[in-house]
């Protein structure tokens, strides 16, 4: 009785390693920056404002349009996440595909300056690259 017993619960922990081993998929890529950030016109970024990651085989192709867009590369994420001048840490989990396709490449978090945004329009007037942001992928 006990052998089965103990079958019984190894194979419960197996399932449930199994299961939990499942659920942990995807990269998970954490961003943020010390500030002060600044956008073109010098003024420091205000609390909500948009950053965006971006991703590119190098960084000699990591150049974010006006727009947002990256045409040598992808913007993985666009976030209102300013807070106190600057980004604060960001997570982005990536599904395994995005993260197998970005495993080698230059990283770069990007200030997007949407101050002449209206209403819920979204209007991203430059995009600065943060010299002093950190991307950590796990």
């Amino acid at each position: 009785m006990k052998a089965m017993l103990k079958k019984m619960m190894l194979g419960v922990a197996l399932m449930l390693a199994g299961m939990v081993g499942a659920a942990a998929t995807g990269t998970l890529v954490t961003f943020s920056s010390t500030g002060p950030d600044a956008y073109p016109d010098g003024a420091t970024v205000v609390d909500g404002e948009y950053y965006a990651l971006a991703w590119a085989e190098d960084t000699a192709k990591l150049v974010m349009g006006a727009d947002g867009t990256v045409a040598d590369g992808r913007v993985l994420a666009k976030m209102s996440v300013a807070e106190d001048g600057r980004c604060p840490p960001v997570n982005v989990k990536l599904d395994d595909a995005t993260a197998s396709a970005c495993k080698d490449g230059a990283w770069g978090v990007f200030l997007l300056d949407t101050r002449g945004s209206a209403g819920d329009a979204l209007t991203i007037s430059s995009a600065t690259r943060i010299a002093n942001a950190t991307v950590e992928v796990a």
